[in-house]
């Protein structure tokens, strides 16, 4: 009797254990796809830059207004 409640109490935390995985599972899941989607993003938008490689002036907007999108908040100084 003592060991087959040990046994439900173990088979009870590795239910949850397993519960808890599969949610992070589908937490990484979705993160992957966000950052495939701004990969794609980034790619197209890098693309459409590169088009004016023959004309400087507006290959720098271009890569201007990229930067601004993609780098919100700076490149941070590493120490």
């Amino acid at each position: 009797h003592r060991k087959n409640k040990q046994l439900q109490l173990d088979i009870t935390a590795l239910v949850t254990k397993q519960k808890n995985l599969q949610e992070e599972i589908i937490i990484q899941r979705s993160k992957l796809t966000d950052t495939q989607t701004l990969i794609k993003r980034f790619k197209n938008d890098l693309h459409e830059c590169v088009q004016f490689i023959q004309e400087p002036k507006q290959l720098q907007d271009k890569l201007q207004v990229l930067y601004r999108k993609y780098v919100p908040n700076g490149v941070k100084k590493q120490e």
